[in-house]
């Protein structure tokens, strides 16, 4: 049997992207290379660094992925780029804010490397 879980596509989304990107972090410790992800508004990719360039896997759970319908990310005005070193150190701690229909999420990223949902963004 199988139950709708009552989350919106905003929450699942979130709550994904968080999942994978806390993974993708646990990936650059295990092969010791430096990882990242991409997000732009309408989804995100992730990618390793490999011969000094940066190259998107397509692996899974590391699959390009698009936000759900009504969902965005306020990245700017260029993607927005989280990446982890080899010892899985974020290059910077940053926050990602999620969109959907009068709601929003927050995904930090704590300078120690902690992948974290935060309640509804101000």
């Amino acid at each position: 049997f199988s139950f709708p879980s009552g989350n919106s596509p905003l929450e699942e989304d979130a709550q994904r992207f968080a999942a994978r990107t806390a993974a993708l972090r646990d990936n650059a410790i295990l092969q010791s290379r430096p990882m990242a992800v991409q997000v732009t508004p309408s989804g995100y990719s992730f990618l390793e660094r490999r011969k000094g360039s940066w190259s998107v896997i397509e692996d899974k759970p590391f699959v390009s992925t698009d936000w759900s319908d009504g969902v965005t990310a306020k990245t700017g005005e260029k993607p927005m780029m989280i990446s982890f070193e080899s010892t899985g150190l974020p290059s910077d701690q940053a926050e990602l804010v999620l969109q959907g229909e009068a709601q929003s999420r927050r995904v930090l990223i704590a300078p120690m490397g902690d992948v974290e949902l935060d309640g509804a963004a101000p």
